[in-house]
């Protein structure tokens, strides 16, 4: 299969050449290209018997040479130039590229790709491929130097953007090189702060609406260790509820990132309810309803960390009576304790067993804070066994009627 002619944009991408070089260079006779060929042809085969490094550093001049013969592609013995061009810089990266290298053998890939764009042989493409895949298997360490990969990154672009027409570029290639060369562009760049695996959670102490944290932020760099700062600072008081904490790395270039996490202080100190004192007898025993409301006995409610809870923030969890709902003398009804739908009030039938101590009704008032803690109180309605005899006693929860409110 021949190999197709060189157009001329691709042949100033493979070795450019200035406008004094070209006018310089043509129109050149064929005696002076022979001896020019000779002196150079003999370079290359120096180069390559002195090694692979030796041969690397001559790399350079011997492209400078080679523009010489820019614009000769039918002459016969510039077209063996560039095939022994071609043949030098596979040659040259022939032996492994080393993970610990200083980035100057990278510019040989680009060597590797020019010759395939001199030539259109796949074997330069496929052997600058291999070289930078290769280097991906092992690639450097952390320390290695920034100078080193920015080379790296330039080389590999460049030489891609040479490669874009080979046919050993293959998709899969190129996403593998492309992610490869995102990563270590970003790595010039001072790595950010990494921030605990978690957001932090923490308890307030009770009777308390805030907590000292104390947490650690780590970063690394290419270039040592960079200074953080986060704000707020560790140690520092939070209050209750979620804060957003961000810590930014800055490097000796001063490159920065910066990264968030939250700081969440809970609050556990449960609200308070204050009863009014006041007792509440039911008489006469005409088995009536008679309506309790949550402020015929409860004075007021607070939270401590949750300013929004008032005397109406509290709900009747619960009514319990010492008495069965229904029982020899108390009138053969039914229903005796109903808590309203809103749990703000309950009615309570006004009877008592004829040959019993009383009946106590005993309410339990519920209030929950936004943090969800709870507190509960309770106070009793008495029913007595007579008007002037003893006070009822409580004995014990026989009945019970549930709130439906949370």
């Amino acid at each position: 299969m021949s190999t197709p002619p060189l157009a001329l944009e691709e042949r100033r991408q493979a070795v450019p050449v200035s406008s004094e070089e070209r006018r310089q260079a043509v129109p050149v006779s064929s005696e002076e290209r022979r001896q020019a060929a000779a002196f150079l042809i003999t370079g290359l085969s120096a180069g390559a018997s002195a090694g692979a490094e030796a041969s690397a550093k001559a790399v350079t001049p011997t492209v400078a040479s080679a523009r010489f013969f820019e614009g000769a592609s039918d002459d016969a013995v510039a077209t063996l130039l560039r095939h022994r061009f071609a043949d030098h810089c596979a040659a040259v990266v022939s032996a492994a590229l080393q993970p610990d290298d200083s980035g100057s053998r990278h510019q040989v890939l680009v060597r590797l790709a020019q010759a395939y764009v001199l030539t259109r042989e796949e074997r330069h493409a496929e052997a600058c491929l291999s070289a930078i895949e290769a280097w991906l298997a092992s690639p450097a360490g952390d320390e290695e130097a920034r100078s080193a990969a920015g080379f790296r990154v330039i080389s590999w672009s460049w030489s891609l953007a040479l490669l874009r027409h080979a046919d050993a570029l293959t998709p899969i290639r190129l996403g593998v090189i492309a992610d490869a060369l995102r990563r270590q562009a970003a790595g010039l760049v001072g790595q950010g702060p990494s921030t605990p695996a978690t957001d932090i959670t923490v308890n307030a102490p009770v009777g308390t609406c805030s907590a000292v944290v104390n947490f650690t932020v780590s970063g690394s760099d290419n270039c040592g260790a960079p200074t953080i700062v986060s704000s707020p600072a560790s140690g520092s008081v939070f209050p209750v509820g979620t804060t957003t904490v961000t810590a930014t790395a800055t490097d000796a270039a001063g490159n920065t990132k910066s990264c968030t996490f939250n700081v969440t202080v809970k609050d556990v100190t449960p609200p308070v309810i204050t009863l009014n004192g006041q007792t509440i007898t039911l008489w006469p025993p005409n088995h009536q309803y008679e309506t309790i409301q949550v402020s015929d006995l409860v004075a007021s409610a607070s939270d401590l960390c949750d300013s929004s809870v008032n005397l109406s923030s509290v709900v009747i969890a619960m009514v319990t009576s010492d008495e069965p709902e229904n029982s020899p003398g108390d009138g053969n009804t039914l229903n005796d304790i109903v808590i309203a739908a809103d749990c703000k009030s309950v009615q309570l039938r006004s009877e008592r067993k004829g040959n019993g101590d009383g009946r106590v009704y005993t309410i339990t008032f519920k209030v929950t804070d936004s943090s969800g803690n709870s507190s509960t109180v309770t106070a009793q309605v008495t029913v007595p066994k007579s008007q002037n005899g003893s006070p009822a006693v409580d004995s014990g929860v026989q009945y019970t009627v549930l709130g439906s409110c949370p």
